[in-house]
C-alpha cells in the first residue's frame, strides 16, 4: 500500500476544479490547431486558463501551451485528454471501481488511440533504442505478446513500427475484442494480429515470443503475478518482458486512482522486481533518458 503523502494543491477551490474540467473539454477540441477562429466558442475558455491569446484578430496558442505541448506530442496529449475525460464521466455515472465495462465504446476507442500513439512513439524513442539489448530484440522480433490488447490500437502500432513482427493480443473483455477485430480488419492486419479472449493467467504457449508487454494497472494482482510466470514460459530464451511501473519522479495518486477504477494493480519498480525475479526473470531495468513522469521497466528471460 502506498504511504500517504501531502502535496501542494493544484487548484484552490472545487469551483476551479470544475472549471478545469470544462477547460480540458475545450482543449481536446482544438489541440494542435495553429489558430482558432475569432468566434470559436472554445477560445474564451482556453484564454481564461492562459492557453490561447488574441493576436492580430484571432486566437493562437499561448507560449504556455506551446511549451506544455510541443508539436511532436500533440497526438499523445489529445488522446490522453479524451481518454481521461471519458473515464471520468463513466466513474461519475456509475461509481468507483466498476472496471472497464462501465465505460462507453468511445472510451475504449480513445484509450486505443492513446495506446497506439504511446506505443508508436515509445518503440521509436531514443530512450528505448539506447537501452542495452532492447533495440536488438525489437529489431529481430517475430512475435510480440500484447497483454491487455484492448481495441488493438497498440497492436496495430507494433505492426507499423516492427514490420516483420506478428502480434498475439490477449484480453478478457469481449466488447473490446469486438472493436479490436474491426480495427485490425480495417487496417488489413488480420494475418499479423491474432486476438484471443484469454487472461494472461491462462496463457499456455511455450517459447513462442521474443517480446511481451503487460500493463499491471489494468490487471488484478493475482492474475498479474500468475501472468508473469506464464509469460516467462511463453518467451524464448533471451526474450524481454516490458512492464509499466509507477514513476518515482511524480506523485502516483492519480495513477493509483486510474488503476483502482480499471481493476488493476499499480506497482513500483521494487515490487515489480520481486515478482518478475520470483518467476525467473533477471532484475528489471528502466531504459535511460525516459521522459519526465514515464516509467517502463524491461526484464530479460535467461
Amino acid at each position: 500500500m502506498a504511504t500517504p503523502t501531502t502535496t501542494a494543491a493544484r487548484t484552490r477551490t472545487v469551483g476551479e476544479l470544475i472549471e478545469s474540467i470544462w477547460a480540458a473539454s475545450a482543449l481536446v477540441t482544438s489541440i494542435g490547431a495553429p489558430a482558432l477562429a475569432a468566434d470559436d466558442a472554445a477560445a474564451p475558455v482556453l484564454a481564461r486558463f492562459g492557453l490561447v491569446e488574441w493576436v492580430d484578430g484571432g486566437w493562437v496558442p499561448s507560449e504556455l501551451l506551446r511549451a506544455e505541448i510541443p508539436p511532436e506530442r500533440t497526438d499523445v496529449v489529445r488522446e490522453r485528454l479524451g481518454s481521461a475525460l471519458g473515464q471520468a464521466a463513466g466513474i461519475a455515472a456509475v461509481g468507483t471501481g466498476q472496471g472497464w465495462d462501465s465505460y462507453s465504446d468511445e472510451v475504449f476507442l480513445s484509450q486505443g488511440r492513446l495506446s497506439a500513439a504511446v506505443t508508436r512513439r515509445g518503440l521509436s524513442s531514443t530512450s528505448i533504442r539506447s537501452a542495452p539489448n532492447l533495440a536488438e530484440v525489437l529489431d529481430g522480433c517475430r512475435v510480440f505478446l500484447n497483454v491487455g490488447v484492448g481495441v488493438a490500437g497498440a497492436a496495430c502500432a507494433i505492426c507499423d513500427v516492427l514490420p516483420h513482427a506478428r502480434v498475439i493480443g490477449l484480453d478478457v473483455n469481449p466488447r473490446a475484442l469486438a472493436l479490436a477485430r474491426e480495427l485490425v480488419a480495417a487496417r488489413g492486419l488480420t494475418d499479423r494480429v491474432e486476438l484471443r479472449l484469454q487472461g494472461v493467467e491462462e496463457l499456455q504457449d511455450v517459447g513462442v515470443a521474443s517480446l511481451a508487454q503487460i500493463p499491471p494497472q489494468f490487471i488484478p494482482r493475482p492474475a498479474f503475478v500468475e501472468g508473469v510466470t506464464r509469460l516467462f514460459r511463453a518467451l524464448e530464451p533471451g526474450g524481454l518482458l516490458i512492464i509499466d511501473v509507477l514513476s518515482d519522479a511524480v506523485d502516483d495518486a492519480i495513477d493509483r486512482w486510474q488503476a483502482h477504477n480499471a481493476g488493476g494493480t499499480p506497482i513500483t519498480l521494487a515490487e515489480c522486481a520481486e515478482i518478475v525475479m520470483e518467476a525467473g526473470f533477471e532484475e528489471p531495468k528502466l531504459p535511460p533518458e525516459l521522459p519526465a513522469g514515464a516509467a517502463v521497466a524491461y526484464c530479460r528471460r535467461p
